[in-house]
């Protein structure tokens, strides 16, 4: 009897001990994880989880690519040349609030002056298991251009900081395969070197809060231009020229003459193609998409195409409502006419 109380006392005991550290685990939303190599390719797999059928969803994947890169740098391409290797990396970036964020990096040598650098990210919702992509956060035309407009702002900051840094700062966010992981309050982007930069800055990060996408806060741009307030009344509309917000890019007139080569109402010409890179009716393009900065469609920036007279600005082609002297690229050709 007394070896049966003991015995029991002790499976109290180690009660007392896991419960309280599960159930806190479990407040805060955490999975425990553990390392792992396979064919000497690192990955984690996901241990302990009380949904079995969770787990075994997000370990085939985590597991799948150790598999696969343990293909490549095992196969003849790669050990045909001793100096070549596929080596990965794996870092849990995220694990609280349901959420997992597992990064895998990769380095690629296959000859030249440095090696390939790539970054994959898996996102979960720990709970179920079920993978989250960027599309899923940017889930609405508003949202993507939210997300855009503030990563660009980002870019241009840090680019003004640090004078001898290059930053492309166009950049625009692919929704399908952009590599991100969780934060507390939003989430970051993962950039890999050649996508926003020169491979000399390596792997650049860009931490985009909820409240941006959702709200629309704090999507500013680092410099934006104040409106000019000189009137245009009885001129041309030939003579009003189109230009690209720092000036130094002619995107063509107001003439509307529909023949005239230089007119942006020209559907055949330069400046009013819908697939000329210097017309702002190319949705694809600098000056036409609803992401980039510098375009009369989106929505959300303050340095849109600038509208000049006899060498001054006087307004701008806009469908930002908030930017002064703006005027819609639906009601240019009306203004046009009026003139």
């Amino acid at each position: 009897m007394r070896k049966y109380l003991l015995s029991l006392l002790l499976v109290l005991l180690s009660l007392v001990i896991v419960l309280p550290s599960n159930m806190a685990s479990a407040a805060n939303g955490k999975v425990t994880l553990k390392s792992y190599s396979y064919k000497g390719q690192p990955y984690v797999q996901v241990v302990n989880h009380p949904n079995k059928n969770a787990a075994a969803k997000m370990n085939k994947e985590l597991k799948a690519h150790a598999v696969n890169a343990a293909a490549i740098a095992n196969s003849k391409d790669i050990k045909q040349n001793k100096s070549y290797y596929y080596k990965t990396s794996v870092q849990t970036a995220y694990n609280k609030q349901n959420a997992l964020s597992i990064v895998y990096y990769t380095y690629v040598y296959t000859g030249g002056a440095h090696d390939m650098q790539g970054v994959e990210t898996f996102n979960y919702n720990s709970s179920n298991g079920n993978r989250i992509y960027m599309k899923d956060f940017l889930d609405s035309r508003t949202k993507i251009v939210r997300a855009n407009v503030y990563l660009q702002s980002v870019l241009e900051k840090r680019s003004l900081a640090d004078p001898g840094s290059i930053l492309y700062t166009d950049t625009i966010i692919d929704i399908q395969k952009g590599a991100f992981y969780y934060n507390d309050k939003g989430f970051t982007l993962k950039f890999i070197p050649y996508e926003v930069a020169p491979f000399s800055e390596g792997f650049i990060d860009v931490y985009i809060p909820y409240d941006v996408i959702v709200n629309g806060q704090n999507t500013v741009p680092a410099k934006p231009q104040a409106p000019q307030t000189t009137p245009v009344t009885g001129v041309l509309s030939s003579e009003i020229y189109v230009y690209s917000n720092d000036l130094k890019t002619f995107l063509g007139t107001l003439s509307t003459n529909t023949f005239d080569s230089d007119s942006i109402f020209n559907a055949y010409g330069t400046y009013g193609s819908k697939y000329n890179t210097l017309s702002i009716w190319n949705s694809y393009g600098t000056y036409g998409s609803a992401y980039s900065l510098e375009s009369a469609f989106n929505k959300y920036t303050l340095t849109p195409p600038v509208l000049v007279y006899k060498g001054q600005a006087f307004g701008y082609i806009t469908s930002n409502k908030n930017v002064v002297h703006g005027i819609s690229p639906e009601n240019v050709l009306a203004f046009a006419e009026s003139l």
